[in-house]
């Protein structure tokens, strides 16, 4: 009771430990003898490198010969300790975990931000070859060129992987809910597509890892994308460039429909709709050093009552856009109200036989998605976004 009342939780005598006994040498050790011990211990096969550990791949620490722990496996698991019970359903910790024998081959996630081109995007290192003459051959470069006798030449312009997006299930981006344990789940569920979270263009060129996250691809997902947002053709396009040579996607989707402030006040997201040329030069600088499929996602305005997709869907196909997600509602709007459903099949009857038109915006059942791909032949499927979350 006394020691409750001094707000000292109890403790049994029976569960008190004693104190260790500490072991008298009768002589100190200096401190280069502890440092010295301290580095043999790291050394023996009770420590090995994380980076090994993670990989199983001996060669994959960037230290090599220098690193202070241990890079042999072989001890390693000589000495330890029997896995316990259970199964381990993800592990990051690869062969150190107690439930090594329960881990199952090829099931990592995809598209990691290595720590050498970390480096190189943040010491603007990383070099953007295609990016930057698509740049000057469109006249979009920030600064004025400099003299030089090398000629600007047209990048060479290979045929593009084609994805049927007809009547499959395409699961919606949705920033912050749309994680990569979440699209897994959906995938169990019968989603036929899937799409990572948007990704802002600066923070991935200045290889912010949080950023980068948001990339990764689970290998369940068979058919991925990635969005990315950027109010400017020059960083979208070594965007696009980037995420071609570092990162295995099917699609690239540009989100132009983002009605979020700070979003919008970059110039970025749906803000692009009041600049139809902007949006062409965006387009037709990404789609032109990427082999993947350029998509772009939509509203269908910014101001209500001024309606401007379908000026956009008749023109993007030739600017180099293979899909366009149209959500049937304006920026002023966000998520109020119905989406406009017929304006969706008014603007997918002015895009071209080449381009799929997939529609966006209340679809919370297989009811309506079943309604809108009959009601309308040129709408390739519907996105499904928060009636998956709902469902």
């Amino acid at each position: 009771e006394e020691l409750v009342a001094r707000a000292v939780a109890p403790v049994k005598p029976a569960f008190l430990r004693p104190p260790p006994i500490a072991v008298v040498t009768g002589e100190k050790k200096s401190k280069r003898q502890l440092k010295r011990e301290r580095q043999q211990e790291q050394k023996s096969a009770s420590h090995l490198c994380i980076e090994v550990g993670k990989s199983g791949n001996v060669d994959s620490c960037k230290y090599g010969t220098s690193c202070r722990f241990s890079h042999d496996i072989n001890a390693y698991l000589a000495q330890k300790p029997g896995d316990l019970e259970g199964t381990c359903p993800f592990c990051p910790y690869g062969l150190t975990c107690r439930f090594l024998g329960t881990h199952k081959e090829g099931n990592h996630e995809r598209n990691p931000l290595s720590k050498d081109i970390q480096k190189l995007l943040w010491k603007n290192k990383y070099k953007f070859p295609k990016a930057s003459a698509q740049i000057k051959l469109l006249g979009l470069e920030p600064r004025p060129l400099k003299k030089s006798k090398d000629l600007i030449t047209t990048p060479h312009l290979r045929e593009k992987k084609i994805i049927d997006f007809r009547e499959k299930l395409y699961l919606a981006p949705l920033t912050t809910v749309g994680n990569l344990p979440f699209r897994r789940l959906c995938k169990t569920l019968g989603a036929d597509i899937t799409c990572g979270e948007m990704a802002m263009c600066t923070n991935l060129l200045q290889g912010q890892a949080s950023e980068w996250a948001l990339l990764r691809r689970h290998p369940s997902e068979d058919l991925f994308g990635v969005q990315i947002c950027g109010p400017y053709p020059d960083t979208v396009a070594r965007t696009v460039e980037l995420v071609d040579n570092e990162c295995s996607v099917d699609f690239i989707d540009i989100n132009m429909g983002c009605p979020i402030d700070i979003v919008v006040n970059k110039g970025a997201g749906s803000s692009l709709l009041t600049k139809p040329m902007r949006i062409k030069s965006i387009v037709q600088a990404a789609s032109t050093v990427t082999e993947k499929l350029l998509t772009v996602k939509v509203r269908t305005a910014f101001f209500e009552g001024r309606n401007r997709a379908d000026s956009i869907v008749s023109d993007i196909y030739d600017w180099g856009a293979s899909a366009i997600t149209i959500h049937g509602r304006s920026r002023q709007q966000r998520y109020s109200k119905l989406a406009d459903w017929d304006y969706i099949y008014q603007c997918a009857q002015k895009a071209p036989d080449n381009l799929h038109v997939i529609g966006n915006g209340d679809v919370f059942s297989f009811t309506d998605w079943n309604k809108h791909i009959s009601d309308c032949s040129k709408i390739s499927t519907c996105m499904i976004a928060r009636g998956a979350l709902i469902k």
